[in-house]
């Protein structure tokens, strides 16, 4: 079993001085969603197999999280599994759930040395008991911890998501309002969702946070998830910051 320990964090400065003096500390997104969008088209355009793709974007995310605490984001929430990721081959699902499983155990030191707090959303029940298992013990390792929160949506999908906060709600009794649907989300806990990123080119949100996105600033960009950097989380922010949000008003 991978030791429980914490290494050095990784100083790394993704930012100059004046990239961070150009943003508004006041208009920082407190939540940004991504939709982990590329990875199978990025490795068929390189010619390697959709595991080599995924296990880059997995790669990918472990940067993106230290460049959003950075940034001073206390809440990022990544699709990294939905539900209908199921209907895919077989082998490529497998090969999708041992990674996120690898990732789960050998990111769990760095997260430690972060102060990344690790949490699940989704179906987790449906999950491989190993994999279970493995994001259970990163998450609990990782709950003190209050710098920023990585939110990793596995076996999701938000119309399940609502459905199964309604019922659990009316199995309690309480009066379907709003307040009460949004207390009985996954996402419980976390900021109203400010930001939802998208690469990959598509133009939708794929049945990820669609009662969290109500009021979220959306930005899409073509680029594939592997090829994200800092850099590109940082102009979705500085976009956002000029950006007129009025909330319906």
């Amino acid at each position: 079993m991978q030791p429980l320990y914490a290494e050095e964090p990784i100083q790394t400065s993704y930012y100059t001085e004046q990239q961070i003096a150009a943003l508004d500390a006041d208009k920082i997104p407190k939540h940004v969603a991504i939709i982990l969008d590329g990875n199978r088209r990025w490795a068929t355009k390189r010619g390697e197999s959709h595991a080599e793709g995924h296990k880059e974007g997995a790669d990918i995310l472990v940067e993106i999280v230290r460049a959003a605490k950075e940034l001073s984001i206390t809440a990022i929430t990544v699709y990294g599994f939905s539900t209908e990721n199921w209907n895919r081959p077989p082998d490529e699902v497998a090969a999708v759930l041992w990674l996120i499983e690898q990732y789960a155990i050998e990111q769990r030191p760095q997260m430690i040395a972060n102060e990344v707090r690790v949490r699940c959303i989704g179906d987790i029940q449906g999950l491989p008991d190993t994999l279970q298992k493995a994001l259970e013990d990163t998450c609990r390792a990782t709950a003190h911890f209050s710098a920023i929160e990585l939110a990793m949506a596995l076996n999701y999908g938000s119309r399940n998501e609502i459905c199964r906060a309604i019922n659990s709600a009316l199995e309690d009794h309480r009066p379907i309002t709003e307040e009460t649907i949004s207390s009985y989300l996954d996402t419980q806990g976390l900021p109203e969702l400010d930001l939802l990123i998208r690469p990959g080119g598509e133009l939708r949100i794929s049945n990820f946070l669609l009662w969290q996105a109500s009021y979220a600033e959306l930005y899409f960009l073509e680029k594939m998830w592997p090829d994200f950097t800092p850099l590109d989380l940082y102009n979705a922010v500085l976009t956002y910051q000029k950006r007129q949000r009025r909330l319906g008003t």
